[in-house]
């Protein structure tokens, strides 16, 4: 919330925050990100953070609990795809491959090499898809009304 008032003195313009999402994940878990826009500039509190129309956090299981590899190219590369092709659903690894029409994120083409699908780009690392949250600035998201 305080990057909202943040955002709102800045550019002098009222802003709504219209969605969030909690994510927590299990200790041998990681979280991967991206945004797609530019670092802000000029301003040392916000410069933690990432700002942009499109953002990722993808939710992945490394092959081994143990292992203490650094997943954050994988997990910014799973955050650019789910910006970038905008699935609705992780699908399985044994999903066939799809064309773009595809809204099962692991049968997908891969966005940077779409000769592959985004499960066969990640199968060689281990490493399972357990979710992702997919946000676009202005959004509109259909509430259901309680009866």
């Amino acid at each position: 919330m305080q990057l909202c008032f943040l955002s709102i003195g800045k550019l002098g313009e009222n802003m709504v925050m219209k969605r969030a999402a909690w994510v927590s994940v299990p200790e041998n878990c990681f979280i991967g990100s991206y945004v797609h826009g530019a670092p802000p500039s000029g301003n040392p509190l916000l410069s933690n953070m990432m700002f942009g129309k499109y953002g990722a956090v993808v939710i992945c299981s490394p092959p081994n609990p143990c292992d203490n590899s650094d997943f954050a190219e994988l997990g910014w590369r799973l955050g650019q795809h789910v910006v970038g092709m905008a699935p609705l659903s992780v699908g399985s690894p044994e999903d066939e491959p799809g064309d773009d029409s595809e809204t099962k994120m692991l049968a997908q083409p891969f966005l940077l090499d779409p000769a592959i699908s985004l499960g066969q780009y990640i199968q060689p690392t281990g490493v399972s898809v357990l979710d992702f949250v997919r946000f676009e600035c202005g959004e509109y998201m259909e509430t259901v009304e309680a009866e």
